[in-house]
């Protein structure tokens, strides 16, 4: 059974993958750069399915944070609010860079 941490990554890999597809088409300015940046979070994290952190409770807030995040992207996309979707790739990109410095911490050795 996953962990919350590992349900968020799987909601928020899915929804940023959803998003990218979305943008095939969009003419607004930025909309391919938009595009590649999802494509790349996607794939980065996707790259973080396996690590251990995941499966702690440290990971929740970093991933739900994530998911928020792109799950609002998700609903400026439907809205075709371009001009605050930008602002929110930007905040989204904050939030995924902070979950993979977690997730590739060394981890502590318990004895």
């Amino acid at each position: 059974m996953p962990t919350k941490g590992e349900e968020n990554l799987k909601l928020t890999v899915e929804a940023c993958q959803r998003v990218a597809l979305g943008l095939d088409g969009v003419t607004a300015e930025g909309a391919s750069t938009w595009k590649s940046a999802l494509e790349e979070v996607a794939q980065k994290l996707q790259g973080l399915e396996n690590k251990f952190f995941l499966k702690t409770n440290p990971s929740i807030p970093s991933t739900n944070a994530c998911k928020k995040e792109i799950i609002l992207m998700e609903e400026l996309q439907q809205k075709q609010d371009w001009t605050a979707f930008g602002e929110a790739l930007s905040r989204f990109r904050q939030h995924v860079d902070t979950l993979v410095k977690k997730a590739e911490m060394p981890g502590t050795i318990l004895t």
